[in-house]
């Protein structure tokens, strides 16, 4: 029955896991046990009573009941929390104190067993280790209590602190945050209303009372009642329009379909020439109102105005750009610019990292394929997105083996006119690299240098093959690193 594998809270570490949840026979109550009731809640200080009204909110659920073959466990996070188990009459109360915090090493705390006992106790978590108490009494249970007691570990109360239960002792920003939890967490939109109201009755300030008020109009668009959320988020522009309203304003117009009106706001929000701002309502113009003209021109105002540096920087380049040329290119179909479209394709497999565009990709030429369309490049863009594909981390040596191979093909079928520039070569290094070949991604590299000498991406992906290498072509690494350096502050250079 004894288990030492800790769950580890998110975050680095942290935490403690309750293996095993046991009724007063020792028996592992079931996950699916209704006839025990469980919450956790957090605390503030060490308090019995007083201070966790200032923050006692059930955990969400993914805190406390973690499946273990269907046995019952907990798993409280750093801090102090209150466990509470009602079985029948009887209840069960145990505050947690001193609850190991995250850590580098990812190391959460355990307790083998929790067995119910009616009573209120006050358990240190911290000073287990250093009263040495044996790993077997880890937990609180007939064997252990006397030893912890006597260890000053577990104290147990005279009473069972319940003031904190009753409603009248809530303050306005607890009921708040049990509006928040019923509204975001458990979908339980009439009740989250119900307290975020009573929460504004009690008295908020500023800030928490415009957080009530989002939370209502959350809990009506749960409810499908758009059009009073939508009143009550459009009264919330006080002095001035507010950008973080209408961001949730797009969302209620959206379901509404009152496309005409969001795009008025995203027009509004856009003022700023932010380029994930103005992807935003490129990505709208062409999904809601086939207005792929005007997708167009937002998408050309991004790509034309992509800092040099994102260009050099291809890691960079690809959080922040890449995925503007694969969106540019389905417009560019839309519109009947095939070459233009291809075009773009390519340019988007150019980002490295940009791997969350690639079903899109494969997707697309799929059905340009059956269309008939074609175009020189195809070869190409399919070689670099097999490519990538692969090296998805979640799959197999096996799929990764047959994606390289697959990437081999495509690169075999590329047209000769295609081949007779550094770039076809500088990818097919790249291939062959990612799958760790790197006899081979030397050799292309340096066929790509005899027709640019002085491209800086060139000379970075010779650096990152040679210091994987052994011998004499390890050697020249770092030099490569710093001409690629110096070339990408001189000079421009576009994609090909």
């Amino acid at each position: 029955m004894w288990c030492h594998a800790a769950l580890a809270q998110p975050g680095g570490g942290g935490g403690i896991s309750i293996i095993h949840v046991c009724d007063e026979n020792l028996v592992a109550i079931q996950r699916a046990d209704t006839s025990y009731s469980w919450m956790v809640l957090k605390m503030d200080g060490h308090d019995p009573n007083a201070a966790i009204e200032k923050s006692q909110i059930p955990l969400q659920p993914r805190y406390w009941y973690q499946h273990k073959e269907g046995v019952l466990s907990l798993s409280c996070p750093t801090g102090s929390h209150r466990i509470i188990g009602i079985h029948g009459t009887d209840t069960m109360m145990v505050d947690l104190y001193n609850i190991m915090g995250e850590n580098g090493a990812g190391i959460s705390e355990v307790m083998d067993s929790l067995v119910f006992r009616k009573g209120a106790f006050s358990f240190d978590c911290g000073y287990i280790d250093q009263k040495m108490i044996p790993t077997r009494s880890r937990g609180i249970t007939p064997s252990s209590f006397i030893p912890l007691v006597e260890a000053g570990i577990l104290i147990e109360y005279n009473f069972i602190p319940s003031k904190f239960l009753l409603e009248k002792n809530f303050s306005a920003s607890h009921m708040l945050e049990l509006a928040s939890q019923c509204v975001y967490e458990y979908k339980r939109y009439n009740e989250g209303i119900e307290w975020a109201n009573k929460a504004r009755e009690k008295g908020l300030n500023k800030v928490d009372d415009r957080r009530a008020r989002m939370t209502i109009a959350k809990g009506e668009e749960g409810l499908g009642n758009l059009e009073q959320a939508y009143d009550i988020v459009r009264s919330m522009h006080e002095n001035s329009p507010d950008a973080a309203v209408y961001t949730i304003e797009l969302e209620l117009l959206k379901k509404m379909g009152r496309h005409q009106e969001a795009l008025e706001i995203h027009d509004w929000i856009c003022r700023d020439g932010a380029h994930w701002n103005i992807s935003s309502r490129a990505i709208y113009r062409a999904a809601y109102l086939n207005d792929y003209w005007g997708a167009l021109n937002d998408w050309d105002q991004i790509i034309d105005n992509i800092p040099e540096k994102y260009m050099t920087d291809r890691w960079m380049g690809s959080n922040n750009y890449g995925y503007a040329y694969s969106q540019r290119a389905l417009v560019q179909f839309r519109l009947n610019n095939p070459s233009k479209g291809y075009s773009d394709f390519y340019h988007s497999m150019y980002f490295f990292g940009n791997e969350q565009q690639i079903p899109t990709i494969l997707n697309a030429l799929d059905s340009l394929d059956r269309r008939g369309f074609n175009d020189p490049k195809v070869p190409l863009i399919r070689a670099m997105a097999s490519m990538r594909a692969g090296m998805d981390y979640m799959n197999s040596d096996r799929q990764k083996e047959d994606a390289y191979e697959k990437a081999l093909k495509y690169f075999d079928k590329v047209d000769k006119s295609y081949r007779n520039f550094g770039d076809y070569y500088f990818f097919l290094a790249e291939a062959h690299f990612l799958y760790k070949k790197y006899d081979e991604a030397y050799a292309a590299i340096q066929t790509a240098f005899k027709y640019d000498d002085k491209n800086p991406r060139y000379y970075m992906m010779r650096y990152v093959i040679r210091i994987r290498l052994d011998g004499d072509r390890k050697t020249g690494a770092d030099e490569d690193r710093v001409r690629s350096n110096e070339l990408s502050q001189k000079a421009k250079y576009p994609i090909k």
